[in-house]
Parts: C-alpha cells; sequence; structure tokens
C-alpha cells in the first residue's frame, strides 16, 4: 500500500505508535521518530522495510534483521523493541530503540555540543568488541559504514541495520541478498561475490 509522507506523520500507527517525524530514508526503507503510546510515550524508532524490491526480498531483510537483533544483548548494539506485519502500511516493520545521531552526522558536524570532542579511539574499542560479540554469536553485519552507527545523546555508539547480515551455521539461507552492499565500505570479497565472514587479517 502507498502512503503519503503526509498520510503518515500525525497518524497512529498499529494503534500504538504516534508518528513523529521522519528520520531517515533509503533503499530498504524509512525511519519515523514516534511516540509509543503503551509505554508512557517513550521515544522509539519505527523502521518499515517498504523500499522498492519484492515483498520476498522485504521479507528476508525482517527475518534477518530480527533474528540477528534477537540473538544479540551487546550495549553497543541498537535494542530491538519490537517488529511484525503491519496491514494498514503493506510492510513489515521494526520499533528500534530511538538515538538520535549518527557517526555520519557527527563527522560532518552534526550535534553540536552533545558530540563535541567525542573520543574516536573509545568509538572504535566499542564497535570493534560489539561486533567480536556478534561474530561469537554466529553473525556477520556485512554493512558497516557510518551511518549505520548510531549514537544517544552522551556519544554513545551503537551498532545498527542488520538487514543484510548473515547467520553462520545457518542450513537454509533464504532470498539471495549477495548484490546488497554499499560502494565504498564494503569488504572486496564481498564486491567480488566472495566468501563473507568475520576473517582477522
Amino acid at each position: 500500500m502507498s502512503i503519503s509522507e503526509t498520510e503518515i506523520v500525525g497518524s497512529l500507527f498499529e494503534n500504538r505508535y504516534a508518528i513523529q517525524r521522519r528520520i531517515g530514508n533509503g533503499r530498504m526503507s524509512s525511519v519515523h521518530l514516534a511516540l509509543d503510546q503503551d509505554a508512557g510515550n517513550r521515544e522509539v524508532a519505527v523502521k518499515a522495510l517498504d523500499g522498492p524490491h519484492p515483498e520476498k526480498i522485504n521479507r528476508e531483510l525482517f527475518k534477518r534483521e530480527t533474528a540477528a537483533l534477537k540473538r544479540l544483548t551487546h550495549p553497543n548494539v541498537v535494542e530491538m523493541l519490537g517488529g511484525a506485519w503491519s496491514e494498514d502500511r503493506g510492510a513489515f516493520y521494526l520499533v528500534l530503540d530511538y538515538l538520535p545521531y549518527s557517526l555520519d552526522g557527527a563527522m560532518r558536524g552534526e550535534g553540536g555540543s552533545a558530540l563535541g570532542g567525542f573520543d574516536k579511539y573509545r568509538i572504535i574499542r566499542q564497535l570493534a568488541d560489539a561486533l567480536a560479540d556478534a561474530h561469537a554469536a554466529g553473525v556477520v553485519h556485512r554493512d558497516i559504514k557510518t551511518a549505520n552507527i548510531l549514537m544517544d545523546a552522551s556519544g554513545e555508539p551503537k551498532l545498527a541495520d542488520f538487514g543484510i547480515s548473515k547467520m553462520l551455521q545457518q542450513m537454509t539461507v533464504g532470498e539471495t541478498l549477495a548484490p546488497f552492499h554499499s560502494p565504498g565500505f564494503a569488504s572486496p570479497e564481498q564486491r567480488s561475490g566472495g566468501t563473507i565472514g568475520p576473517q582477522i587479517h
């Protein structure tokens, strides 16, 4: 179902999430800031997998992201609060902890004093620890980039967007997502169609 942005903002999604404004838009999804009315108007991010891909691809993106986030509880991985199929929106959706900043934006000077002078070495260590934890849990992210590293108001980084992640030791892989990668960030083996894993060189 095609719904205009004007119709979405100000609406009550799934009879629970009061949509405030769009905060992200990509090839695979749109993300809106919402107030969770069942949790005291807690700010959350509602991510709808409403990109131009066939439903079987959107289903696979939803399945992989939810499976990855259910496995991971690291403090530097974004927290998933819920997710399902929305009849109203005609799309799979996830509800995530709302994080107001990204590393991508911070590197461009966004966030002002809230992120001023953050310790880049601390962020690297925390994200490396989060990735090691994910690899130990059998999850390979496959889309590490500055836009997928979100930050809370104190500058704490959180790894996000596990939509094209790979589950190690998974017997069935479902729809292939091999062509999905971010130019300029994807590893050489990912760009060439090689084997993807938690290699350390």
